[in-house]
């Protein structure tokens, strides 16, 4: 068994729980289609959890499962959303649904997603074995409210339909 630090324990965040989540996207503000609503985009990357959150000289389990959840649910800006161009006769074309990093206003913040996460019991002592499978708890728990938030519908109008969809003030 390993020792636990307050590094250790943000390079594990880091491996465990914001690493998958990031590997999941495949758009962002700065690598998109242009069918896409890029309003809603947001960077590539989420804050990471920084050692210097655990203050404490001696760091307890329920310190670190507080910060881990805390920063995890950041990761659910990482959101299944639709691009495409949507057609004035109706209908789309280049419709496509990826994962893309979403702004912060669209982060999964459902009051009961953090209690859904195993582990969260523990009597003030963590191994080291024992924090990875709760970083692993969290990212499970994450990936299923990732994947099962509704889709984001991002598409964007074609050129040719804003006079007729928007009147003669449509985007020019």
């Amino acid at each position: 068994m390993g020792n636990i630090t307050k590094q250790s324990v943000a390079d594990k965040y880091w491996t465990l729980v914001k690493t998958p989540a990031y590997n999941t996207a495949v758009f962002w503000d700065a690598n998109r289609p242009t069918n896409i609503n890029v309003a809603a985009l947001g960077p590539r990357d989420v804050t990471t959890m920084p050692a210097s959150v655990l203050s404490e000289s001696l760091i307890t389990a329920s310190t670190i499962m507080a910060q881990v959840k805390a920063y995890a649910l950041l990761t659910t800006s990482f959101r299944r959303a639709r691009s495409g161009l949507i057609l004035d006769a109706g209908g789309t074309s280049e419709d496509r649904t990826d994962v893309c990093r979403l702004n912060d206003a669209y982060i999964v913040n459902n009051g009961h997603l953090i209690s859904y996460v195993s582990g969260a019991k523990v009597d003030g002592i963590i191994t080291s074995s024992g924090m990875d499978a709760f970083m692993s708890s969290v990212r499970t728990v994450f990936d299923d409210a990732q994947y099962n938030a509704p889709v984001i519908d991002l598409r964007v109008c074609h050129s040719s339909c804003h006079s007729s969809c928007h009147g003669s003030r449509g985007r020019r």
